[in-house]
């Protein structure tokens, strides 16, 4: 496993793996695992920050996966930061 943060975020990006993400969609509970848009969703933020080294903003994820903040809320139950940026592995920016 790789080194965490004290909260709960991959230390190095490089670092993340699938089955990291899936560790992070078990803790957070969700009813149906992790669907194709999940994963859609957490390759566009890995995709994203690897290209523009910065995290793309919750409206810019919903927006490119037509979204809105309900359905959004409904993947990622446990908030933007915590759940969708963990599970894809994304720095933890204070």
């Amino acid at each position: 496993m790789s080194e965490l943060t004290p909260q709960g975020f991959l230390k190095d990006f490089r670092r993340w793996d699938e089955r990291f993400a899936q560790m992070i969609a078990d803790e957070c509970n969700l009813r149906d695992g992790l669907t194709k848009k999940h994963w859609d969703v957490i390759r566009f933020l890995r995709n994203y920050c690897e290209t523009m080294n910065d995290i793309p903003t919750i409206w810019e994820v919903c927006a490119a996966h037509d979204l809105d903040l309900e359905e959004f809320t409904e993947l990622f139950p446990q908030g933007y930061r915590q759940s969708a940026c963990r599970m894809a592995g994304l720095p933890f920016f204070a």
